[in-house]
């Protein structure tokens, strides 16, 4: 009974040994079958890799082909730009020094009109001074042969003698000889300076005097304007001088010597006396003013005497000459 268990026992597992040894051949041909598929399947895959390479080899080649070109065309794109770069920068370089030119230029075109307005001024002071220069040298001409040519009066003997009469003895026929002398010959001869000719200046509302009517006296030029109420140092020397000259020649004529001059002092007590006057304010023909002469301000100064001329416009003129110092 024990033996038949064990030999039941024994089938049984090796029934059951067979049943797994058939489900493992089922395994395996299940293996073997999807073994035998993937083989396949890799066969047909290879298969279509290998006709899919020539195709894939030329995409490649397109694909390194237009990588190629498209790195020449950056790299000439890059070179361009570098190009570029270098041409702006190069234009940029050109533009400053055209700048720079156009500066240098335009200082140069200022300098330029500078100097062009410069020496048209140095042109102009250049010709103005030389038309001052030349009207300072024909004015000089003119008062050369003016001091050549002065007129000065020729004392006739007869007048001389009367005259020394009328020195020694003083009285009224000796007096009246000596003008009656006088009056025969300067009335109307070549030393009457006939009427005096006046115009009238609308800026300084006066008559100005401007001549005798014998133009044949030669008197000296001087186109100064003078005015007798602030007249200059320079005014009374030329004056002073003119009135000396005429008078030293007549006591030449007269005694054969003379003792005038004129100083500094005579100058500065003319102009102190004129300046009186003018304070005064009074009519031309008020008369002599002894306390204008006497107030000349100068100790070195004694006024001798003051002529006034019958013409009014010589009454100050004539006044200013009569110094001596």
């Amino acid at each position: 009974m024990k033996q038949k268990t064990q030999a039941e026992a024994e089938e049984s597992k090796t029934a059951n040994a067979q049943t797994k040894a058939q489900g493992g051949a089922r395994q395996a041909s299940t293996k073997l079958t999807e073994a035998t598929k993937a083989e396949k399947e890799a066969k047909d895959s290879l298969a279509s890799s290998e006709n899919r390479l020539p195709g894939v080899t030329s995409e490649r080649d397109d694909a390194k082909a237009d990588l190629a070109t498209k790195q020449s065309k950056k790299d000439d794109a890059e070179r361009k730009l570098e190009d570029a770069k270098n041409t702006d920068a190069k234009k940029r370089s050109d533009i400053q020094d055209l700048k720079n030119l156009k500066g240098q230029q335009e200082s140069t075109v200022r300098a330029t009109a500078q100097e062009l307005s410069n020496a048209a001024s140095n042109a102009k002071t250049a010709k103005d001074a030389k038309d001052k220069a030349d009207k300072a040298v024909d004015t000089l001409e003119k008062q050369i042969s003016t001091i050549k040519n002065l007129t000065i009066p020729q004392l006739p003997q007869n007048v001389i003698a009367a005259y020394k009469t009328y020195l020694n003895d003083d009285s009224d026929a000796n007096k009246h000889a000596l003008n009656n002398a006088i009056q025969a010959w300067y009335k109307g001869g070549k030393y009457d300076f006939g009427k005096p000719q006046f115009v009238w200046n609308s800026e300084t509302k006066k008559n100005i005097f401007t001549g005798w009517d014998n133009n044949n006296i030669v008197l000296p030029i001087d186109d100064t304007l003078v005015d007798l109420d602030n007249i200059t140092d320079e005014q009374i020397k030329a004056l002073s001088h003119y009135y000396v000259l005429m008078a030293n020649n007549l006591q030449d004529q007269i005694w054969g010597t003379h003792n005038f001059i004129v100083t500094n002092e005579s100058v500065q007590g003319i102009k102190n006396i004129a300046k009186n006057y003018a304070n005064e304010n009074k009519s031309y023909n008020s008369g002599h003013s002894h306390p204008a002469l006497e107030n000349d301000g100068v100790d070195e100064v004694k006024w001798n005497g003051e002529v006034m001329n019958y013409a009014w416009i010589f009454g100050d003129i004539t006044r200013l000459g009569w110094w001596q110092c």
